[in-house]
This record gives structure tokens, sequence and C-alpha cells, in this order.
């Protein structure tokens, strides 16, 4: 039975995680079905990681041709990497032993753990005289041999000489997650079907363990000067800036239009450069673009690229929104909580993104910015707006903007460039999506105090809003006993200002939503208002609707438009994860569980999907105007 607005419960602890949780995609929920959408750009993935594999676990070994196109592995069982057991970030588990289940460990003295796993995955290539070079990413936990169509092209942890079914890795591994890099000539592709094998040796020991994963990359050679980007910034209603960085000093091209065998509209600047920077003006609102870098005459081959502009005031929607927390570490888990949201959204992909701040990991250096957000994620900011906000971690390289990488590599709406009220820093700033108003705020050098420069152009900006929906996100999260306790005013001291001082603000305002990010982990709180302290002064008056808010279980939530009401969210385990407590009594689920948002708005409903890095989606909320 749904519980009545302003009821509280005697039980308000957050919900958790429950074994094999999966809610059922695109029930009465926004969040749409899923269909395929693979990256593009100047490489291609080949092979993603996290992708299906078929395996052989029982022990057995396999027939010597076993790692040939020819070999019919149509009775081995499949599922995702990661593939393994012991390591604890398994999305697919295998067995220790033939006699016991997977997932259950070979505890019986007289059972030696099986030696040896097998596993073939196949892709296509339609065209593999377009690829200059191969690169492999693997992880391999212990020892991994590795084939591409019957020839050897990677070997870890193995000792040399020929390798036997019963023969196990050189040593135990010792960081069982680290990526492992090799390159090789794309002479070893076919063209149409190709079939990638691996043999996982175990290396005994006291806790023994598995891993395995790999990616597989192809780089065209006509496309090796591009060394960043392309990708979108201050896309609005009518226009887009496109940026992008070569290795050498070429001229500037850019052709864009509606058609994308036909890119009508073309800009080209001769001087030559390292750094290009195209806007793009005149544009349709709500409308699909196509584009795609080039350099002048000297022939730079880009793929061409797809975003959609902003919907205007207005426009009822859907909109659909991707929101990542602490994505930028550069590491396998960010690259898996991409790759499951993508899977997830395919077909309907997000228009925008937003991002919780900490896109580089760990000091915002300019390389780390490459390896944490511009080299993992190509494919997502050459097609989707992105908006972030600052985090702590993204500004450890100093304190004066013009020399910090966050802000020389970013080029964010400080004069109101894709709506709302110009704010003159790109440290904060506004954006109008369609039925949607989103403010990045910034708690990390800016002034929570409510009378300086920050939060008097929020109360201005919220002002002046029309539009339907309003999102406000920043790093610093009001409330979380997870990782971080914002109890703890000596480790959350910002969380203390956040809630004394931005909260009022945006509750008078009637904001809808509120994003944060830094707490490695994912918590969400039932409909609040008026909740600015500890944890311990939470009264059953602060909390207006003590729900759940989901469409199956006790309902959504409720409010009038600009009302009272705000849905609060912490998550910042995008790419990293933390226990904690989870005991806050505002929320209404809370989990460690590493993953990322979809948020899906029209003119009357919100509705948010919390995607796991496993492909689960582990909690989902509405909120409905009346």
């Amino acid at each position: 039975m749904k519980k009545s607005a302003g009821a509280m419960s005697s039980n308000l602890t957050p919900r958790s995680v429950l074994p094999g949780l999966l809610f059922a995609v695109g029930a009465s929920l926004g969040c749409f079905e899923p269909v395929p959408d693979p990256p593009s750009g100047a490489v291609t993935e080949l092979v993603q990681s996290g992708s299906d594999w078929r395996y052989l676990d029982d022990g057995r070994e396999p027939p010597e041709n076993w790692t040939s196109l020819e070999f019919n592995d149509g009775d081995w069982p499949a599922g995702p990497a990661l593939i393994g057991y012991g390591v604890g970030d398994e999305s697919t588990t295998l067995r220790c032993h033939p006699d016991v289940a997977a997932g259950e460990p070979c505890a019986a003295p007289d059972l030696e753990p099986t030696l040896t796993f097998y596993l073939r995955r196949d892709f296509d290539v339609v065209d593999p005289e377009r690829f200059q070079r191969l690169r492999l990413r693997l992880i391999n936990d212990d020892g991994a041999i590795v084939s591409l169509n019957g020839e050897v092209i990677a070997r870890a942890n193995m000792r040399p000489g020929v390798v036997g079914h019963a023969q196990p890795a050189a040593s135990e591994v010792d960081d069982r997650l680290v990526w492992r890099e090799y390159r090789f000539d794309s002479r070893k592709l076919n063209a149409g079907r190709n079939v990638l094998a691996a043999e996982l040796h175990l290396a005994p020991g006291r806790k023994p363990t598995v891993g395995f994963d790999l990616e597989l990359t192809g780089f065209d050679p006509a496309s090796s000067s591009i060394s960043r980007g392309p990708y979108l910034q201050q896309v609005s209603e009518n226009r887009a800036l496109v940026v992008w960085r070569t290795g050498d000093r070429v001229a500037t091209e850019l052709r864009w239009g509606q058609d994308p065998e036909a890119l009508e509209h073309r800009f080209v600047d001769d001087l030559p450069k390292n750094e290009h920077r195209v806007m793009i003006e005149d544009l349709d609102a709500g409308s699909a673009v196509h584009y795609r870098v080039g350099a002048g005459e000297r022939k730079i081959a880009s793929a061409v690229h797809r975003f959609t502009t902003a919907p205007a005031d207005g426009d009822a929607g859907p909109v659909r929104v991707w929101v990542t927390g602490g994505l930028g570490s550069g590491d396998r888990f960010a690259e898996r909580t991409a790759l499951a949201a993508r899977r997830f959204t395919l077909g309907e992909s997000p228009q925008l993104w937003l991002s919780l701040g900490d896109q580089a990991f760990d000091r915002g250096r300019e390389d780390q910015f490459d390896d944490g957000l511009f080299t993992p994620f190509r494919g997502e900011l050459a097609t989707t707006a992105f908006y972030p906000a600052l985090g702590n971690r993204d500004v450890r390289t100093g304190k004066d903007p013009s020399s910090i990488p966050y802000y020389l590599l970013l080029d964010l709406p400080d004069r109101a460039q894709a709506g709302g009220v110009a704010s003159e820093r790109e440290s904060y700033y506004a954006v109008d999506w369609g039925p949607l108003h989103v403010v990045s705020l910034d708690t990390v050098t800016g002034n929570l105090a409510p009378d300086k420069e920050m939060l008097t152009w929020l109360d201005r900006d919220l002002e002046a809003n029309t539009r339907p929906f309003t999102v406000v996100y920043f790093h610093h999260p009001p409330y979380s006993k997870g990782f971080f306790s914002t109890d703890d005013a000596e480790k959350s001291g910002r969380s203390f200002g956040v809630r004394q001082n931005v909260l009022p603000i945006l509750e008078r305002h009637g904001v809808d939503l509120v994003l944060a990010g830094r707490s490695p982990s994912y918590e969400r709180s039932r409909l609040l208002h008026g909740h600015y302290g500890t944890s311990d002064t939470l009264e059953p008056s602060m909390v207006l609707d003590a729900g759940d808010g989901v469409p199956d279980g006790d309902g959504p939530y409720r409010k009038a438009r600009g009302g009272q009401g705000t849905v609060y969210v912490t998550a910042g385990g995008a790419a990293t994860s933390a226990k904690g407590d989870f005991d806050h009594p505002a929320m209404a689920f809370a989990t460690a569980e590493r993953g990322s948002m979809i948020l899906d708005v029209t003119d009357r409903r919100l509705d948010l999907c919390f995607v796991a890095a496993t492909g689960a989606v582990l909690d989902r909320v509405s909120l409905e105007h009346r």
C-alpha cells in the first residue's frame, strides 16, 4: 500500500541490493528498450571489454583445433566478461572444479582446482585493410595465451616453451585487474569472420582466483593524426562547438549537415594548428546533425558522427540523459560502467551527459584527462552533449584557472550559451534542454556562503527558469552514509555548507532532483523537504513521501510543478566502489555497486534508473507533476 504524503514509517533504513536483482528494462518506467549503438571514431573497437565469450570450465581439454575458425563451440556455455572466480567483480562465474557449482569454493582438501579454462569469441570485420595496426588489452589472472584465427598474438605470465593442459601459470598475479597491452600487425585479420581464443591458466595458491577480460581495437592509419576528439561542447538549441586535437599542425576543416551522405556545410581555416575549435551555428532545435572533421586539403579520415541539438522551450520530450560520477579513473571499471549504460540505452542513446565531478584521477593533469575521459569515452564525447561539474580531483594541479587542464580542455557555457542566466564563471553554469533545466554548481572551489557570488547567481537563475523539471548537480553530497559520512564535519565540511546554504535555495525554487558525486556508492533518497542537518535531525515532517518511488512498488513520487519535494542522489561510484553503513534514514535505496544513471524526462514525468556495471538495473524511481 502506498504511504500517504508526510507519513514516516518506523523503518526508514535504505533497502539493500538483493542477489540477482534485475528490473525489467522498459516496463512501466520510461527507460527505453535497448538496441545496438556501436562506438565510432578514429579507432574501431572490434571486441569491447565486457563482451560475451563462450567458455569451457569442466576440466576437459578441447580438441587440438579449438583455436581455429572451423571449431564448433556451440555447446559451450556463454557469458560476459569479467569471467572467472574469486576476483570479486565477475560478471560470469566459472567453476573452480567440475564437481563444484559456480560460485562455490573448492573447500574439500581432495579437490584440486581446475588449472586451465578455455574461451572463444567470434567477431566480424568488413575491411581489414583499413587498419594499420591492432591493439589488444588483456586482463589475465593468473596466466593467459591468446590466439587470433589460430595464431598466438599474446602471452602473459606463462613459462617459455609449449604449454600443456595441466600446466599452471608462472606465478600468482598480485593486481588481478590490471590491463596489459599488446600491439600487432592488422594483417592477421580476415575479411569477414574472425575468432579470438584464449586459454586461462591458474597458479594454485592459498586462495586461488582466475579472471579474464579482453579488448581489441583497430587503428585507421589515415586517422592516426587525430590525437584527441572530436568532442562536443556548449551544445544548445541552435549551436554546438566541435573540438579536436591533431598530433601534427594542420589546417582545420569541418563538414556538417542533416544528411550523413552529403554534408553540405563546410568550414576551412588553412592556418596550421594542433588545437581545433569550430562553432556550428544556425542549427534547428531538436534536430540531428552529422559532422566530420578533417584538415583541409590534407586528408584526415574521420568517421561521420551524429549528435542532437537541444529541444526548444515547450518541447514535451522525452529527452534522455546519462549521469556519471567519478568516471575518470581510466581503468576497466569505468569502461564497464559505460558499456553497461551503452547496452541499456541502445537505440535511444542519451542526448545529454552530466558528470558529477572527478573526470580525471587523481590530480587533474592533462594526460589524466586523456586517460580517464577523452580516450575511453571518445565515442560518447563525439555524439553526446557533455556538461561536467567540477570535482576535487579535477583541480589538484593548482589554483590558477588559466593553467588548470579542466578549464583549458573544456569550453563550458559561462555566458548562458546553452540557456539559463549567464554565470560569468566556467565552474558553474546552467543548461536548458527541452522540458529540463539543469544547473551545475562548484562545491569544490566555490564560495558556499548564501550572500556570495555563486549562490546569488543560483537564486537568480532558478527564479528565471520556466522549464517543467529542474535538476541541479555538483560534487559534494548533502546526504551520504557510504564511504564518506556527511555527518562528519571534519571530513565532509563542504557537505555541511551544501546542506545549510545550497539546499534551502534549491527547495525554495522547487528543484525536483539533486545529484552529487564524490562518495563511491549509490544512495537515493525519498521525497524530502527541509532537512538541512545531520542524519539524526531528520523529522517525519521532512519526508513528504515515505514510499519507495518505484512505479510498480509504492508508486511514483508526486508533487506540484515548482512545489515542495526533492529527490537527492549520491552517485560517485561509476569507476570506484567502497563499502559503508548505508543507514542514512533519508534514503530509500543504497548500494556499493558501481554504475551510472539514466534519466528520461518529459514535461510531466522524470524517470531515473541506476544501471550497475554488471548491466543490472538496481534502482528506479519516478517523479510526476500533478
